[in-house]
């Protein structure tokens, strides 16, 4: 018998995986491996955050090392993410074939888009010299990716893998960058609509909807239980 598949949930820019514990109980519930962890600069990890630039090479890894174990699937992963884990984690798909399935909630198509978001999040984008010097330093400090395509240049590499895209209509920024993404994603692909974004701040009946939405997508697209392998 194969090991079951796993799921990996790529949190999001602030936020921490001790805030995801809900939904790790959720879907081990429906036996499921899980796996979390916090990005470099976030939780007690050290470092500067790139909004998904090698976040996604942290999830490469993660894969590589769980890949290794006798317990799981080594070829079936499937990737949920919010905002920068959700980027983190279509960069990572649209190369490796062992992601199975995929739920995104809040992508965008660069890190960039990221940057402004948050800027405009400190009440600072209505000054252009402040956004513009937030994105150049940006970009200087992550010089060495500045070649890489954006998602959507890519986007075909994942024609077959089934993908939900969840837009929140309190993030509307966001909400429009996701659902770009989602019109231009190969099938088989899915959209869904909610009023409060952020996992970890829904109110106790909207995460337990959230939840259910999640666990129930994985379970129509990446099973959790196998037959024996001929």
């Amino acid at each position: 018998m194969r090991g079951a598949p796993t799921i990996i949930l790529c949190h999001g820019y602030e936020s921490s995986r001790s805030e995801l514990l809900t939904l790790v109980s959720a879907l081990q519930d429906h036996q499921y491996n899980v796996f979390v962890f916090d990005f470099a600069a976030h939780g007690a990890n050290p470092g500067m955050t790139t909004f998904g630039y090698k976040e996604a090479e942290e999830v490469r890894a993660a894969i590589d090392t769980l890949a290794a174990r006798t317990d799981v699937d080594a070829t079936s992963f499937g990737l949920w993410g919010y905002n920068l884990g959700a980027y983190a984690a279509v960069r990572e798909a649209e190369t490796d074939k062992r992601v199975r399935a995929l739920v995104l909630d809040s992508v965008y198509d660069e890190p960039q888009q990221m940057v402004k978001v948050e800027v405009g999040n400190t009440g600072l984008g209505s000054f252009p010299f402040m956004m513009r010097s937030a994105q150049l330093s940006f970009e200087w400090l992550n010089y060495q990716y500045k070649q890489d395509p954006p998602l959507s240049k890519r986007l075909a590499a994942l024609k077959g893998v089934p993908k939900l895209f969840i837009e929140a209509n309190d993030e509307p920024e966001l909400a429009e960058l996701t659902r770009d993404l989602f019109v231009k994603a190969p099938e088989p692909r899915e959209q869904a609509i909610i009023q409060h974004g952020n996992f970890v701040a829904l109110a106790d009946n909207d995460k337990r909807a959230y939840e259910d939405r999640v666990v129930t997508y994985f379970l129509m697209h990446l099973p959790a239980t196998r037959g024996p392998v001929r």
